[in-house]
């Protein structure tokens, strides 16, 4: 693994919008009320607790092995992951505790932004074999981070607009 960054401004550009995950979920926590963080604002929406409790397993069981696994080894079998059958599965609603998981979520993207930044474009090319998708590069990968963050807090700023305060 080369320490040089990729010289791809583009790539960078992705890379720093992983970054504002974390800023965003800090503004939301402190403007929603500590007893509306798990309230809902529609059926079959998440709460903000939910969002953050599913964004931090993604990031570790989901991004933070598919980024070290396609470095590590040569095209390797990626799982794909379920989010609303963890959701479900963990209970979020009643077992998570959305700030000690909004801090493990920060660990983890950190840890997983420092790694994308060092990389050079040859690793950034290397390629995972993910469960239902096919082929993804880890720059590729990076993306798909992208997308998802998005989704998340679009969904995060309803929440916001509708329990937050000031």
């Amino acid at each position: 693994m080369s320490t040089e960054i990729s010289g791809s401004n583009d790539f960078l550009k992705v890379v720093e919008s992983l970054s504002l995950i974390a800023p965003a979920i800090e503004d939301a926590l402190s403007r929603i009320p500590p007893d509306k963080i798990m309230s809902r604002y529609g059926a079959g929406e998440w709460s903000l607790g939910e969002h953050i409790c599913h964004l931090r397993d993604i990031e570790v069981e989901g991004y933070m092995v598919r980024i070290r696994r396609i470095l590590n080894e040569d095209r390797p079998s990626l799982a794909d992951i379920n989010g609303d059958q963890i959701a479900a599965e963990r209970n979020y609603r009643e077992n998570c505790d959305a700030r000690s998981a909004f801090e493990s979520l920060k660990t983890a993207r950190t840890g997983n932004l420092e790694l994308l930044r060092s990389l050079s474009d040859q690793n950034l090319s290397r390629e995972g074999l993910l469960e239902g998708v096919g082929a993804v590069s880890l720059k590729s990968l990076a993306e798909v981070m992208q997308t998802h963050d998005r989704e998340h807090l679009t969904a995060i700023a309803k929440l916001v607009n509708e329990f937050g305060k000031g």
